[in-house]
């Protein structure tokens, strides 16, 4: 699954269109929420991205800016982000969490691994974990529910960068 984000009136072929898989975009979207409310305190500036529009951003529904006047203030905003170095901080940021999310996910595959041989021993056969008696199947979900989603949610400022390319030539965008 992924997001496609469509230019509303593109200039060129760069404003036409970009995506990111889920597991790209939402870092990316957070990020740009985020600069967004920060540039508005600091500067005392109206924000761009409501709270709703942030929702609706993590979804497939085509909520986005209207104009190339919006896309440019919010381009001015992560230029700003840029500049400032946030974009890298971000980046290292989310870098040193997905290795320890990584580490983290280790051992659970680890304990996956371990109750899968348990139950093939209690079995008799190798079985599927939807299809373990009702209490192994919770104890299965209990090890499962511990793994660490941020190993998979990456976040780049080449990525960001690339957006920007897109956000100058769009004339408004729509996330679908």
């Amino acid at each position: 699954m992924g997001m496609d984000v469509y230019g509303r009136m593109p200039i060129d072929g760069k404003g036409e269109y970009f995506r990111n898989n889920v597991w790209w975009w939402r870092p990316l979207w957070d990020f740009i929420a985020q600069v967004d409310e920060l540039y508005s305190k600091e500067k005392q500036a109206n924000r761009l991205i409501s709270e709703e529009m942030y929702q609706n951003g993590h979804c497939n529904d085509g909520d986005g800016l209207a104009t190339q006047e919006d896309c440019d203030e919010l381009l001015n905003r992560l230029g700003w982000a840029i500049e400032e170095g946030l974009a890298d901080h971000r980046e290292k940021e989310v870098q040193e969490e997905m290795e320890k999310a990584k580490q983290h996910n280790k051992f659970i595959e680890k304990q996956r691994n371990d109750f899968k041989a348990k139950m093939k021993k209690k079995l008799g056969k190798e079985v599927a974990p939807r299809d373990y008696p009702k209490k192994d199947f919770k104890e299965w979900e209990k090890i499962s529910m511990q793994e660490d989603f941020s190993a998979h949610y990456p976040f780049s400022k080449e990525n960001l960068e690339e957006f920007c390319e897109f956000l100058e030539n769009c004339g408004g965008f729509a996330i679908n």
